[in-house]
């Protein structure tokens, strides 16, 4: 009797395919998990962040007809997934896409803000209590919060989200007599924060009468020749 033929035949497509976090969307996380269903249990899907199918991210085995694979320590970047399929005999599904929507991992702190100006002018000796001070973020929504402490843990005066071009103006909230210096932090939709700053700006303010001095002239007497003032 003649032997079976071989099996030859290419692993069936995976279906269903989804990921958490799901696309499109952009995220913190550095671990994206696919899922997916396939027909064939025991069946080794791998996952690749490329269309050459190179160097695999992840590995899942098909369990139940459905399989989970988690790609953990990525690096920043927008991801479309990839895949191969292998049965038991070694049979290889070509490199396909799976089809799912770009996850994009950002866990950078935005750019610095530049151009910091203040109305008024910094450095002045001023009355106005709520000075607006104005920059450029890197990227428009970006949150920025003003602070009179060094550190910015204390001391928020003002806060705004950067609009069109990245502008940013943030009028404070009323301030008390004496001299301020302004500090900033900003961050992303992801909150993903850069470290606290200088603006470089100060003011003084001065809302208050001088105090009067009250003077009187002295008297003065002469002993020989010699002036005492009393």
């Amino acid at each position: 009797s003649s032997s079976p033929s071989p099996d030859t035949t290419a692993p069936d497509a995976v279906t269903s395919w989804a990921t958490y976090p799901t696309g499109p969307v952009a995220t913190t996380a550095t671990a994206i998990t696919l899922t997916g269903a396939h027909v064939e249990n025991g069946a080794i899907v791998r996952i690749f962040g490329a269309s050459t199918c190179t160097t695999a991210l992840a590995t899942a085995t098909v369990a139940s007809g459905i399989l989970s694979a988690t790609a953990s320590g990525l690096s920043e970047g927008a991801y479309g997934f990839y895949y191969t399929v292998a049965d038991s005999t070694g049979n290889v599904r070509a490199c396909a896409e799976t089809g799912t929507a770009v996850v994009t991992i950002d866990t950078a702190a935005p750019s610095a803000v530049t151009g910091w100006t203040s109305s008024p002018s910094n450095s002045a000796v001023t009355s106005v209590v709520t000075p607006t001070l104005s920059g450029t973020a890197g990227e428009v929504g970006a949150l920025v919060r003003i602070f009179s402490a060094s550190d910015c843990l204390t001391g928020g005066v003002g806060s705004a989200y950067s609009a069109g071009g990245g502008s940013v103006s943030v009028t404070t909230s009323a301030l008390a007599d004496g001299i301020w210096n302004f500090y900033y932090t900003i961050a992303d939709g992801l909150s993903n924060t850069r470290a606290c700053a200088s603006a470089g700006l100060s003011l003084t303010v001065v809302t208050s009468a001088p105090t009067s001095i009250a003077y009187s002239s002295p008297s003065v007497t002469y002993v020989r020749g010699a002036a005492i003032t009393s």
